[in-house]
């Protein structure tokens, strides 16, 4: 299955252009919508349905207008591409950084601390 985050909408149509059907053309700043992963300008983003005043997302908040360059650097941050041999590599040379851990003792959890000089 492909990572939808390689699937770049704006890489794939050329812009951010409004994708939507409002007949008085479109207006306004142009809003990505993280959850239908869409660009709309202000009067379309209204006048579609999962947008419409007091509907509510799977996670039962509205669908946020979010300017599609802040969410790229926020999803680029929170979920990074990393390869299991990088992310491997990147967790050792933090080991020095770790100042608690825990272990499995006898069955029981044990939360241990590095001294601290």
């Amino acid at each position: 299955m492909a990572d939808s985050r390689n699937e770049d909408p704006i890489a794939s149509t050329g812009s951010g252009s409004c994708g939507g059907l409002e007949r008085g053309g479109h207006r306004g700043e142009i809003w990505y919508c993280v959850d239908c992963a869409c660009w709309l300008c202000e009067p379309c983003w209204l006048s579609y349905p999962p947008h419409a005043p007091g509907k509510r997302g799977r996670d039962g908040l509205e669908h946020e207008r979010t300017k599609y360059d802040v969410y790229r650097k926020l999803e680029n941050i929170l979920t990074p591409e990393v390869s299991p041999a990088t992310l491997e590599r990147l967790h050792c040379r933090d080991l020095d950084s770790t100042w608690f851990g825990k272990i499995w003792s006898h069955g029981l959890l044990v939360i241990k601390s590095k001294d601290v000089d």
